[in-house]
């Protein structure tokens, strides 16, 4: 549990909810655990340790994190369920399943202890992060608590299993079955192995080619300059990437400075449009001799400044 914390602040929920069961533990099942309690307050106390450090570290750059926002009230529609299992239909089927067998046979889940724990995971790992960014800053998004499939699919499969009739047993495994196999074939989750895999991630790899085979070899990263006069770390670590690729690839390209202001001839301007959107010409005496999107939203801008 400690590894795991250090590796993700988000495993804090899953300590949370190892807590909550040990007192729902005792309470409603007057069962007393001092080795796995003793253990838990190690851990505990770690974490806080861990927390202190971190939220010091966290503070340093959270003025740049801005693009996390909190969830809107369709949010609370699908849960992000409609990310989880591929779509929207499928999302609502699968929660719509869960909420309705969770009131149908709310009786054998709360004299089920290991579904106790599960619901209790399931409920945390929402609460968590949605309490934090209404009183703070946002930080939920769906591949940050995609660890909730576990008790969402450990939860429909028990509960499913638990049905007495036999018939709506049989209809939801073979629904379930239906639907999310016919989801794979139809998707690129099959479609992969036949078709060339789409780009979703910046394509850094053609765009460093074309300029390797252009009449200049002259690159620059140039940015929109931010009022607030704030370091543009995303710009330093973008100059530090494209840096480690030239090298690594054995490039003959050269990476210039990002003042344009002495900067004579033609250069190539690489810049993303995703998320930053600040694609931008320095000045109205900078020519653009051509331009092209790339995959994973890079502009690559051939400039040329004759003054």
């Amino acid at each position: 549990m400690s590894l795991s914390i250090l590796s993700h602040p988000f495993s804090i929920i899953i300590l949370s909810s190892l807590v909550c069961f040990t007192f729902v533990d005792y309470f409603f099942f007057k069962i007393k655990k001092k080795k796995i309690n003793i253990s838990l307050i190690i851990v505990f106390i770690f974490t806080l340790l861990f927390l202190f450090h971190y939220l010091q570290y966290v503070s340093l750059i959270t003025d740049t994190i801005d693009w996390l926002k909190q969830p809107d009230l369709k949010f609370y529609s699908n849960f992000y369920f409609s990310k989880f299992f591929g779509s929207r239909l499928l999302g609502v089927i699968h929660l719509a399943i869960l909420i309705l067998l969770s009131f149908y046979l709310w009786r054998k889940i709360i004299g089920n202890k290991k579904m106790i724990f599960l619901f209790i995971m399931l409920f945390l790992s929402y609460l968590t992060p949605l309490v934090y960014g209404y009183l703070l800053k946002p930080i939920i998004f769906p591949r940050y608590i995609m660890f909730v499939l576990i008790p969402i699919i450990l939860l429909i499969s028990i509960l499913i299993f638990y049905l007495e009739n036999e018939n709506l047993k049989k209809f939801l495994i073979f629904l379930l079955v239906f639907i999310n196999l016919g989801n794979h074939l139809t998707e690129s989750t099959l479609k992969q192995f036949f078709y060339d895999r789409g780009k979703f991630k910046p394509d850094f790899d053609t765009a460093l080619e074309i300029i390797k085979s252009s009449e200049t070899n002259n690159i620059i990263l140039y940015r929109e300059i931010k009022i607030d006069k704030k370091p543009d770390y995303s710009g330093i670590v973008l100059f530090n990437y494209i840096k480690t690729i030239i090298k690594n690839k054995k490039y003959e390209i050269n990476l210039v400075n990002r003042n344009l202001e002495n900067y004579r001839g033609k250069v190539w301007n690489l810049c993303l449009t995703i998320p930053f959107n600040d694609c931008f010409k320095p000045s109205n005496n900078i020519k653009v001799l051509s331009e092209r999107i790339l995959q994973g939203g890079i502009k690559l801008s051939l400039w040329e400044n004759k003054e």
